[in-house]
């Protein structure tokens, strides 16, 4: 990657000051991982703003996270938080589509899998999945379908 990069200031609803197709790549590292509302229609948004062709790197807290979380960062603030929640749920995170861990700007979204693939899946080509590419996060190679 070279210069020029392009940032923004945004809030917390989905509009970027960019035109439809603007980019040919879309990095959000750490992003998706604190979202508890408006997820999807983030994910809209990044798909309008890309070309036909175009990829995003996109990392969540997935199943394969929660494990490396479990396994790897035992006694960390997220292992205790997940073990909690899903304590007091009664259920695994392999038994629902997601989880959310706190509230902004402390929260933490466990996805399962199967689902948020799925839910990648409506909005764009999956290319790959890659574990632990952001700490314990996985990363979610996108592409957006050619016109």
């Amino acid at each position: 990657m070279t210069p020029p990069f392009q940032f923004a200031v945004t809030s917390t609803e989905p509009h970027l000051p960019f035109s439809d197709g603007y980019f040919t790549f879309v990095y959000a590292g750490s992003v998706f991982t604190h979202m508890n509302d408006l997820s999807v229609a983030w994910l809209l948004e990044l798909r309008r703003v890309l070309k036909p062709g175009g990829r995003a790197y996109l990392t969540f807290n997935d199943t394969v996270s929660a494990a490396v979380v479990t396994k790897k960062y035992s006694g960390s603030y997220d292992q205790l938080k997940l073990q909690a929640v899903t304590t007091a749920l009664g259920r695994t995170l392999e038994e629902v589509n997601f989880l959310c861990i706190d509230q902004p700007p402390y929260s933490s979204i466990f996805y399962n899998r199967d689902f948020l693939k799925a839910r990648l899946g409506r909005l764009f080509q999956l290319k790959g999945v890659y574990d632990e590419a952001f700490g314990w996060q996985s990363a979610y190679l996108v592409q957006v379908g050619q016109v």
